[in-house]
This record gives C-alpha cells, structure tokens and sequence, in this order.
C-alpha cells in the first residue's frame, strides 16, 4: 500500500496528512519519516516540513508540510527516501492527504 497523491497546484501550498502505522512498524515508519525530513530541511522550497503524534495514539501520525510550488514537491517525492517511505508495507490503511492554501 503506498501513499496516493493529490493533485498539486502550481504556487505555494500546504499539505495536511496523517499517516496510520502498523504497530508492529512503528520504529520503522519513524525511522523513514526522519531521514525524509533530514533530506527536507536542505530541500530549496520546502518552506517548513514538521511530524507529530501524540502519546495516546502513537502510530498515528500528524503532517504539515509547505512548500514553494509544485517543482519543490516534486523534487521532495521524487527523492529516495521518499519514495522509500511512501512505498513501505508499514501503513495500516491509506494515509489521508489534503492539499489546502493559505487564506
């Protein structure tokens, strides 16, 4: 099960996720979702790329992630480690992604 994308619009933009792991995963799906975030923070239009859970529900992740324009997102996902995670078999159903703006 890999992670489906929406349809990116050409300017700035933010994405809003959550990511669902299998328990048995959970150290693996943290430890690719660092070294994608490791890659964001040097990545020219990544303007800001930050994941969070909280203790109750800890295969339960929480994404916001902003970026320049579509070119930026597109380099992003089409890094190794992105497509390393996105492709994994730690999901316990499909991530939900939404793709908003700024007001």
């Amino acid at each position: 099960m890999g992670i489906e994308l929406p349809p990116i619009p050409e300017g700035e933009f933010i994405i809003i996720g959550t990511v669902y792991a299998k328990p048995e995963y959970l150290e693996e799906i943290k430890h690719l979702m660092r070294r994608s975030l490791q890659l964001a923070e040097s990545e020219p239009g990544v303007l800001d790329l930050v994941v969070s859970y909280h203790p109750d529900e800890p295969t339960t992740f929480y994404a916001y992630e902003r970026y320049t324009g579509r070119e930026a997102y597109e380099k992003h996902t089409a890094s190794k480690e992105f497509l390393e995670f996105s492709n994994c078999d730690f999901f316990a159903r499909p991530p939900f992604i939404k793709v908003t703006q700024k007001i």
